[in-house]
C-alpha cells in the first residue's frame, strides 16, 4: 500500500470518527435536556411538548406586542398559570400523568391583542390586554364592539371558563383610549396608564383600577410613577435580611467590571404583587449599560433567584441561610430564561428567543426541584 493511500485511509478514518463524537456529543446533550425536564413551545396558537427547546421552528421574529409569548407566569390555587399574548391563558398540572397544559381561550377577547399582566383574585384571574396601534394592529372583535383594559377569567366548580370583559372609565367616555401598562397596586387593584394617539398629540391618563367592584378611580401622573419606579436599594433591601444575603450574592456574581443594572423582582406571597428592586454596578458615564432583571421567587423558608442564563442561586432560613447553586440546562444560542414559579416540588420556567425588542421562539419548561437541589 502506497504512502498515499495509507494516508488517505486514516484521514478518512479520523473524519469518521469525529462525525461520530460529534453526534454522541449532540445526542447526549440532547438526551440530558430532555432527561431533566419538558419541555413546551409555542408555535401557530399551539402548545407543544417537543424533546429540546429548537429555534429552528418556524417562529418569525417579531417586536414583543405582536408575538405570541408567555408574558407573565403566576400561581393560581396552586398550579402554574401563563399569560400569552394573543392566545389566552394555560393552566399547568401538577400530576405529569394528566394532560399537563390546560388551555383558555376566547378568540374575540385575547385574539389581536398584547398581553401583558395576570393577577389572580379569589377564583378568578384578570387579564390585562391592550391593542398597540403603534405597530397597526387592526381593532379586534370585541363583546359590544368596545375596547376594555381586562378581561377576567373565572373557573367554576363545573368545569365552565367565563370571560368577562371591563374597560377604564376614561375608555367609556372614549373607546380610542387604550391601556397600555399595568401593574398590580395591591392585592386588590392595579394601577394604569391609558393612551390616546392623536394625529397631533398623544393623551395620557392615570388610574388605580379596583378588581373587586370593576370600576377606576382617576389619578394623576406624579402618583402613577410614584409607584411603578423601581426601588434604588443599591444591594441593601430594609426589613428583609434574606433578600439582602440573596441579593449580595447576586452582586458579587455579577461583579463591577463594567455598568451593570440589576432589578431583582419579587412577588409577594400573599398579595402577588410584584416589588422591583434596583442596583447600578460599574461606572456608567459615556458607556453603554448592560440590563440584567432576575426574578425571585418564594415558597416556605427558600428564596430563588434566576439568572437569564439558567444560574439559580437559593437561600434557605431553615439551613442557617446557606447559598446553594444549581443551573437549568443550557437553551440555544440567542434564547434566555425570563420568568419562573415554585409549584411544591416542581419549578415552571419560561424560556424565549429574544432580539433587542424582538422575540421568536418561546415556551415553558418543567423540571423537579430535586434536579437542581
Amino acid at each position: 500500500m502506497s504512502l498515499l493511500q495509507r494516508h488517505t485511509r486514516m484521514t478518512f478514518r479520523c473524519c469518521l470518527l469525529l462525525a461520530l463524537a460529534v453526534f454522541l456529543v449532540f445526542s447526549c446533550g440532547e438526551e440530558n435536556l430532555a432527561a431533566r425536564g419538558t419541555w413546551y413551545q409555542l408555535a401557530n396558537g399551539n402548545v407543544n411538548e417537543v424533546m429540546v427547546p429548537s429555534v429552528l421552528t418556524d417562529v418569525e421574529m417579531k417586536p414583543w406586542p405582536l408575538q405570541n409569548r408567555i408574558s407573565d407566569i403566576v400561581m393560581f390555587n396552586g398550579k402554574p398559570a401563563c399569560l400569552v399574548s394573543g392566545f389566552g391563558i394555560f393552566i399547568v398540572s401538577e400530576n405529569p400523568s394528566e394532560n399537563r397544559i390546560v388551555v383558555h381561550y376566547d378568540e374575540d377577547i385575547f385574539s389581536g391583542r398584547t398581553a401583558t399582566m395576570l393577577q389572580p383574585h379569589f377564583d378568578s384571574v384578570f387579564c390585562h390586554l391592550y391593542r398597540d396601534a403603534a405597530f397597526g394592529l387592526e381593532p379586534a372583535k370585541t363583546p359590544g364592539n368596545r375596547e376594555f383594559c381586562f378581561a377576567k377569567v373565572t373557573f367554576d366548580q363545573s368545569g365552565e371558563t367565563v370571560f368577562q370583559v371591563f374597560p377604564s372609565t376614561v375608555q367609556m367616555e372614549n373607546k380610542a383610549w387604550q391601556a397600555v401598562v399595568a401593574f398590580p397596586f395591591d392585592a386588590q387593584s392595579v394601577a394604569l396608564q391609558l393612551k390616546l394617539s392623536e394625529r397631533d398629540r398623544t393623551q395620557f391618563a392615570y388610574t388605580l383600577f379596583d378588581l373587586e367592584k370593576a370600576t377606576d378611580e382617576i389619578k394623576d401622573h406624579d402618583w402613577f410613577f410614584s409607584c411603578y419606579n423601581v426601588q434604588d436599594t443599591q444591594g441593601v433591601i430594609p426589613g428583609d435580611g434574606i433578600l439582602t444575603q440573596l441579593f449580595s450574592e447576586i452582586i458579587g456574581i455579577v461583579g463591577n467590571e463594567k455598568p451593570v443594572t440589576i432589578h431583582l423582582v419579587v412577588e409577594d406571597q400573599e398579595t402577588c404583587v410584584k416589588r422591583r428592586y434596583g442596583y447600578q454596578s460599574g461606572e456608567t458615564a459615556g458607556k453603554q449599560t448592560e440590563y440584567i432583571s432576575i426574578p425571585v421567587a418564594i415558597q416556605g423558608s427558600e428564596y430563588v433567584a434566576m439568572f437569564p442564563d439558567g444560574l439559580m442561586i437559593t437561600v434557605s432560613t431553615a439551613k442557617n441561610r446557606e447559598i446553594h447553586r444549581g443551573r437549568l440546562p443550557e437553551l440555544p444560542e440567542g434564547c434566555i430564561y425570563s420568568d419562573f414559579v415554585i409549584a411544591n416540588d416542581f419549578y415552571a420556567v419560561v424560556w424565549e428567543q429574544v432580539d433587542f425588542y424582538k422575540v421568536g421562539s418561546s415556551g415553558l419548561f418543567l423540571t423537579a426541584r430535586k434536579i437542581l437541589q
